[in-house]
C-alpha cells in the first residue's frame, strides 16, 4: 500500500498471494529465474483462477503443517533434554553414592509455562486478532478448534502478544486421555501457587486464578477430544468459573469442538481461506 500497489489492506494481501504464488511457481521450473517489474505488474493485475487458488491454499496448508509438526518437535526435544539433564544429574549423584538402597526417580520435570515463540507467517493476521481481541474483552472464555495444522496454536500466540497480560500457557496434547491431561493441567496450575496446598481443588484452583490478577490471560493448549462429563470437562467448568470470578481470561485451542455450552465456546477457525479467519457460530 505505501508504493501504491494496492488501493486497500484487503486488496494489498490478495495481490500478495498473487505474487507469491506466481514466484513459487517459477522457483519450482528449471532454469534461470528472473522477475522483472512488468511480470511484477502483469501478475498483480491480474486474478487467481480457482485451480490456482486451490494450489494456493494447498501450498498455505502444507506450509502450517510443517510449521505445527516442527514447534510439536522442538517442545518435544526441549521435554527429552530437560529429563536427560535430570536423569545425568541423578547418576553423577549415585556415581558418589555407594550406599546399596540408591535408586533413580525418573519423574518428569515441572511443566513449562511460558509463552511458545511465534512463528514467521507470509500472511498477516493482524485483523483476525484485532476481532478476537475485541470478542474476548466480552466474555471469559474464548475456543479456538479446527483442523489439525490450521494454525491454532500461532494464532493464539498472536493474541496472547496482542493483549500483552498472558500469565501462564499450559501445552496439552489432544493425542491423550482425559485423566492424563487432567494430571497434567494441575501439575501446570500447582506451579502457579506460591506455596504448595492440600485444599480441595476448588480451594487451591481459587488460589492460583487470583494471584493472576484481574485482566491476566490465561492459555490451554490443544485440549483432546472432551465427553462433557470427564474429570477434563470438570476441571475445565470449575476453571472457567473462578476465572469469571477473578476477572481472568480463559483462552483454549483444539481439534475439537468442545461438547460445553457457553455464548464464545467453539469458534472454529475457518481452514478454506488463506487467512483462517475465525468465527462466531
Amino acid at each position: 500500500m505505501r508504493d501504491g500497489l494496492a488501493p486497500s489492506e484487503s486488496e494489498s494481501y490478495e495481490r500478495y498471494d498473487r505474487l507469491f504464488l506466481y514466484v513459487l511457481q517459477q522457483l519450482c521450473q528449471p532454469g534461470k529465474k528472473q522477475l522483472t517489474v512488468a511480470d511484477r505488474n502483469a501478475q498483480l493485475a491480474r486474478q487467481l483462477t480457482p485451480s490456482e487458488r486451490a494450489l494456493l491454499h494447498s501450498v498455505l496448508s502444507q506450509i502450517a503443517s510443517l510449521t505445527e509438526a516442527v514447534d510439536q518437535l522442538k517442545q518435544e526435544q526441549r521435554l527429552q533434554y530437560d529429563l536427560l539433564t535430570h536423569i545425568d544429574a541423578q547418576l553423577q549423584q549415585l556415581s558418589s553414592d555407594f550406599t546399596v538402597h540408591a535408586s533413580l526417580s525418573y519423574t518428569p520435570p515441572p511443566p513449562d509455562l511460558e509463552m511458545p515463540p511465534p512463528v514467521h507467517h507470509h500472511i498477516s493476521r493482524k485483523t483476525v486478532v484485532e476481532r478476537l481481541v475485541r470478542q474476548l474483552s466480552q466474555t471469559t472464555w474464548f475456543a479456538l478448534n479446527g483442523d489439525a495444522s490450521v494454525g491454532k496454536t500461532h494464532l493464539a500466540v498472536l493474541l496472547a502478544q496482542a493483549l500483552g497480560t498472558c500469565r501462564a500457557w499450559v501445552s496439552l496434547d489432544s493425542r491423550h486421555t482425559y485423566d492424563q491431561e487432567s494430571t497434567q493441567l494441575d501439575r501446570a496450575l500447582r506451579r502457579l501457587l506460591v506455596q504448595p496446598v492440600a485444599d480441595p481443588r476448588s480451594h487451591w484452583y481459587e488460589e492460583v486464578i487470583s494471584t493472576l490478577g484481574d485482566g491476566s490471560l490465561l492459555v490451554l493448549d490443544d485440549l483432546p477430544l472432551l465427553a462433557g462429563d470427564d474429570s477434563l470437562s470438570q476441571r475445565l467448568l470449575l476453571l472457567v468459573r473462578t476465572c469469571e470470578k477473578y476477572g481472568v481470561k480463559l483462552l483454549t485451542t483444539s481439534p475439537y469442538p468442545l461438547p460445553l455450552r457457553g455464548p464464545d465456546i467453539n469458534s472454529p477457525i475457518d481452514s478454506a481461506k488463506g487467512e483462517r479467519a475465525v468465527r462466531q457460530p
